[in-house]
């Protein structure tokens, strides 16, 4: 019974699967050469798509074309690190588009990088890179174990040598992987 749920199931999915592969992937952001960004949500059902975003846009209407892709362009941009959303008929939501967000607590947004400047610091580079690591320890102030990460250089462990230590708290609604997320 199981078997033949699951040949069904593959035979009456797998084309949609498959006319969702050949259809052509949607870029978004798309940053341009002059550092301006063109940003893009395929969403056909909806009738309106809004851009909401800390590099000074808010509630900008984006344009839907024949295909039922919303689209709009902005900017120039000074080069940083920027969070945004769509707004999709009211509800707000991240841009399938992008994989990198921005998270701190239960708020999550897109994040997009203007390159230049201060952005090259959140670049990867061929560099030695330390570790971070989760650290449980009994808070008798909260009468419970809490968990904190502990960035370490590299080579932290082969050595005897002291380090200066830096706290970095997070604020209201934040958790402990604010920082580093």
């Amino acid at each position: 019974k199981r078997l033949v749920s699951l040949c069904l199931l593959a035979f009456f999915c797998l084309p949609a699967f498959a006319q969702q592969a050949t259809q052509q992937k949607v870029i978004s952001p798309e940053i341009m050469s002059d550092n301006s960004v063109i940003f893009r949500l395929k969403a056909p059902d909806a009738s309106s798509v809004k851009l909401y975003g800390t590099m000074g846009v808010s509630d900008l209407e984006m344009t839907k074309n024949s295909e039922g892709i919303f689209e709009v362009k902005v900017g120039p941009f000074e080069p940083d690190m920027y969070a945004y959303l769509f707004i999709v008929d009211g509800v707000k939501t991240l841009d399938p588009g992008n994989n990198i967000v921005m998270r701190d607590g239960s708020h999550i947004e897109s994040r997009l990088m203007i390159p230049g400047g201060l952005t090259e610091l959140y670049d990867v580079k061929d560099v030695p890179h330390g570790q971070v690591r989760s650290v449980w320890y009994p808070s008798p102030t909260l009468g419970k174990t809490r968990r904190m990460l502990v960035y370490t250089p590299p080579g932290y462990d082969q050595t005897d040598e002291t380090y200066p230590t830096l706290y970095l708290l997070h604020g209201g609604g934040g958790d402990e992987e604010g920082w580093i997320n």
